[in-house]
């Protein structure tokens, strides 16, 4: 079958294909672009997986490690320091106990009604919070931050007033975190409180750097 196209006087010879030739390029037009859409599918649920992989295997939402309640164990001193407690010099040296002063250096503003449930709690959200075990008290202390090496714990603390402890050498292993407190404010009279001013000029406060331990519940 011939179809004759009229273009001003001259004809034109077109030469229709066949039935079975338009089948196979409709068909083939449609295999296509059917490969094309897997392929564009594909990829897509490659980003997907990509995304979802990203800090931590859940789209950066799972919890760091280092997220929950620490409950003070003990601590001792990594170097020697003087104090004068009551009326006697105490020469302390490494080793010694250092736990009243990061009990109350670090936990004297935990709002408990038993001193000895008094926890530190990382949240998610980078935010640091007193905690009161089997207590419903709590209270902000401020934020919290890693290093990029995950070595150094920083806690910005803003209550009772801004100061930061640098807690170095972080280890979490089977629930017991150990670091080293590197600024941890304590007295040089063990009488008069932290940061005020001593009878004979200057502040009550120097920092010591301490071992600590902690029980993550």
């Amino acid at each position: 079958m011939v179809f004759f196209l009229l273009l001003h006087t001259k004809p034109l010879n077109i030469i229709p294909m066949n039935k079975p030739t338009r089948i196979l390029k409709t068909l083939s037009g449609i295999l296509s672009f059917s490969l094309i859409i897997a392929v564009v599918l594909l990829q897509a649920c490659k980003d997907d997986e990509d995304d979802t992989n990203t800090n931590g295997g859940n789209g950066g939402t799972t919890d760091d490690p280092l997220v929950g309640f620490y409950q003070f164990v003990s601590a001792e001193f990594n170097e020697e320091i003087t104090i004068v407690v009551d009326t006697d010099t105490v020469d302390y040296v490494p080793g010694d106990d250092a736990a009243p002063y990061v009990q109350g250096g670090l936990f004297g503003s935990a709002p408990c009604q038993d001193p000895q449930n008094a926890a530190l709690e990382l949240r998610n959200n980078f935010e640091a919070y007193y905690a009161c075990l089997n207590e419903p008290n709590e209270l902000k202390m401020g934020t919290w931050d890693l290093s990029d090496t995950r070595t150094k714990l920083f806690l910005n603390i803003s209550n009772p007033g801004p100061f930061q402890v640098i807690i170095d050498d972080v280890d979490l292993s089977q629930n017991i975190l150990t670091g080293d407190i590197t600024n941890l404010p304590v007295p040089k009279v063990d009488s008069i409180p932290v940061g005020q001013a001593l009878p004979g000029g200057g502040l009550n406060l120097q920092l010591v750097n301490v071992h600590v331990v902690f029980n993550q519940e």
